[in-house]
């Protein structure tokens, strides 16, 4: 239960932007001040000091954060941007003191050893995937597997070895290297593989993409999704699913055009016409604000526009409140107008 912090009134999360009209609001204040105020006062009743003593030198991660003080995901991240702090990228909240003591701590309470890989179910799945897709219960007995990694390091390097081209690492061992003569061999590796992925066509990048995250893409795609492709299909429109651009996945691509469609579900990205800006969301990887979910998908949008693509939105709650011929008849008019 939120209370506006000002009246002590009772809200709820679609009327939390009372804090910005009660009456007893400062009117000298900004909306950001009001702001803090109201997520401090609600959720945790510390001031701006204790809070970043905690996530800076105490070194709290968002969800301990959380489970001290009852601070949700969005509110933290909004107050580390209004205190000017430094955002931890997953290296740097893996690296947090007890990271990794939690982490075996958590599996050995679930599943009894410090690590998942450990379990025997998940040893004998490894060998069964490797079994059915190279015919060897470990990928590194596959002598296709090392031909085919011969060949693409010659492809894209030059040498069957990148040691080779840069100085045996293992022979003058590689923990024993300074870190400039590091960077300097790193430098001439990431120079050749830029020259190579630039050489590459647009599709060439795709298909290489798809091929690495493969099992990512396709664990993800829904039944909305399935449904609009197969309407496509059944008209004869070509098109490619999980289209990438610039390492962004794309639901879907009409083949020889600029048109990309992003079919959406209405709650993972926060249908505007279902949610406001303040709602939070609770996401399995932590809670997030709708107004967080609509950036990020403007910056995805406007990273494909860029690239001169076509973005247009098929939203869950319009797909699911039509049949397939209307939702043909609204593609073919709405979208595939511009196809040329």
């Amino acid at each position: 239960m939120l209370k506006c912090h000002q009246c002590r009134k009772v809200l709820d999360k679609r009327n939390v932007k009372h804090i910005y009209t009660c009456p007893k609001k400062d009117v000298n204040k900004d909306k950001d001040i009001i702001k803090e105020e109201f997520y401090l006062y609600n959720y945790s009743g510390l001031n701006k000091e204790d809070f970043v003593n905690f996530y800076v030198n105490k070194k709290f991660s968002l969800p301990d954060l959380e489970r001290e003080f009852g601070i949700p995901y969005s509110v933290s991240i909004f107050l580390i941007k209004l205190y000017g702090l430094k955002k931890r990228n997953l290296k740097e909240a893996n690296q947090l003191p007890g990271r990794s003591d939690k982490y075996k701590k958590t599996c050995l309470k679930k599943y009894g050893v410090s690590n998942v890989s450990k379990r025997e179910e998940i040893k004998e799945k490894k060998k069964k995937t490797f079994l059915e897709h190279y015919g060897v219960d470990n990928i590194w007995k596959d002598h296709k597997y090392y031909e085919e990694l011969y060949q693409n390091m010659v492809t894209k390097y030059g040498k069957g070895s990148v040691p080779n081209l840069h100085g045996n690492a293992n022979y003058f061992g590689w923990k024993t290297v300074t870190e400039k003569r590091k960077k300097e061999r790193l430098s001439k590796l990431h120079k050749g593989y830029k020259k190579y992925w630039e050489n590459l066509s647009d599709d060439e990048k795709t298909a290489i993409i798809q091929k690495r995250c493969k099992n990512i893409v396709y664990s993800f795609n829904s039944k909305l999704e399935k449904r609009v492709s197969d309407i496509l299909s059944s008209h004869n429109v070509s098109f490619t699913r999980q289209f990438w651009v610039c390492k962004k996945s794309y639901d879907i691509r009409i083949s020889k055009t600029s048109i990309i469609i992003e079919v959406n579900g209405d709650f993972w990205h926060a249908n505007p016409s279902i949610y406001a800006s303040e709602d939070v969301l609770n996401f399995p990887g932590g809670y997030i604000s709708a107004k967080e979910l609509w950036l990020k998908d403007k910056t995805k949008k406007e990273k494909a526009e860029k690239y001169g693509y076509k973005v247009y939105y098929l939203w869950e709650n319009f797909i699911n409140g039509i049949d397939d011929t209307m939702l043909w008849e609204y593609i073919k008019g709405n979208i595939l107008y511009e196809k040329n």
